[in-house]
């Protein structure tokens, strides 16, 4: 009787928790659409995560330096980080590095000015150190080479700002159809004093921030649209679309963010794109 009643309530808190799911993702459908931007494979890779369509995702691919030169102690202020203690005190590194991450909003900018500003940034950081960009074994790329590729077949989609709400993000970045605004997290990062060489600049001891993960990076690709991709685009994965980038991209996607901030897709199409 004791079994009976517990299976009896862990069914009832499924049940429970599927319907808040569905509950949740349908107001933030229906609550309004914050912002729709049309990507392509370089931004959404596909991820089976079984073997039929319904276990089909798409996982947004974005650009973080890891330490965002943007990212700096005025707007790790911004966000709520107590930064009071001197970078430059003894004592600095030690307290910064446990200091627990914030949640934040994070506004990612497709194909626009901080794409171009990114390729600017990682071009100039090979320029400035050649003895690095030699291949590693005989037939491999130089840092050069793989960058080339990376910019020709990665992701363009940028993180360009953060903010400790969504409102103030979108007053700052308003264009809708370029810039998508969501939940992110941010942790504080201590970078110590570097004397610098020839072929690097020296910089002081300082607080950085960087993007820990983006909640929402996983999307479920749904009927029909997981239907109209062919055999081949099914049974990859988020790593193979790394190993073997296709030289064009072989579908666009219309997604969509709610009234949480929380994507959908809105629309697939298998085809080249430039």
């Amino acid at each position: 009787m004791r079994k009976s009643l517990w299976l009896v309530a862990a069914a009832g808190l499924v049940v429970v928790s599927n319907t808040w799911l569905l509950l949740h993702a349908a107001r933030n459908r229906w609550r309004g659409v914050e912002s729709e931007v049309e990507m392509t494979e370089r931004e959404l890779r596909i991820d089976a995560i079984g073997t039929d369509d319904s276990a089909l995702r798409f996982t947004l691919q974005w650009r973080s330096t890891g330490q965002e030169s943007w990212l700096d102690q005025r707007k790790l202020e911004e966000l709520g980080f107590d930064c009071t203690l001197p970078a430059s005190h003894p004592e600095a590194a030690i307290r910064y590095r446990r200091v627990l991450p914030r949640p934040a909003f994070v506004a990612l900018e497709y194909d626009g000015p901080a794409w171009a500003e990114w390729v600017k940034s990682q071009r100039e950081r090979i320029r400035r150190a050649p003895l690095q960009n030699v291949p590693g074994y005989p037939g491999a790329l130089t840092l050069e080479e793989q960058l080339e590729r990376d910019i020709r077949t990665g992701s363009r989609l940028v993180a360009a700002d953060v903010a400790r709400d969504a409102e103030t993000l979108r007053q700052r970045h308003p264009e809708r159809a370029r810039v998508v605004i969501t939940r992110a997290v941010v942790r504080m990062w201590y970078e110590p004093a570097f004397q610098g060489s020839s072929a690097e600049r020296a910089w002081p001891a300082r607080l950085r921030g960087a993007i820990n993960e983006l909640p929402g990076q996983f999307i479920h690709l749904p009927q029909p649209f997981s239907g109209q991709l062919g055999p081949q685009l099914k049974n990859l994965t988020s790593w193979s679309h790394f190993a073997t980038p296709a030289p064009q991209p072989r579908y666009r996607v219309r997604l969509r963010f709610g009234a949480f901030l929380e994507p959908w897709v809105a629309g697939l199409a298998a085809a080249h794109v430039p």
